[in-house]
């Protein structure tokens, strides 16, 4: 898994800010990319939503949170490493 999280990284898809994940810049973040294009809505998954949440009220960041579907990337990619290669 780790290495699926290196090739997002490498492709830049995501920026691996540390071991654990603090909601303070993530908010700044989402400010940021809110006052240069306003987001209609962002899907989130349910872990640390309320962490998240008390960072964009507290910079007065207001976006469309949707809640998404719960999705297990690793099988997602490993389906389809096995179709490209032939394995069941």
């Amino acid at each position: 898994m780790l290495a699926l999280y290196a090739a997002w990284a490498k492709l830049g898809f995501i920026t691996p800010i540390g071991r654990t994940i603090d909601p303070h810049p993530i908010a700044h973040e989402i400010a940021e990319l809110n006052g240069q294009n306003r987001i209609m809505s962002l899907a989130f998954d349910r872990r640390r939503i309320n962490d998240l949440k008390r960072e964009l009220d507290a910079i007065g960041c207001q976006v469309p949170l949707e809640l998404s579907p719960m999705v297990d990337l690793s099988s997602v990619w490993l389906s389809r490493r096995s179709y490209a290669t032939g394995h069941t």
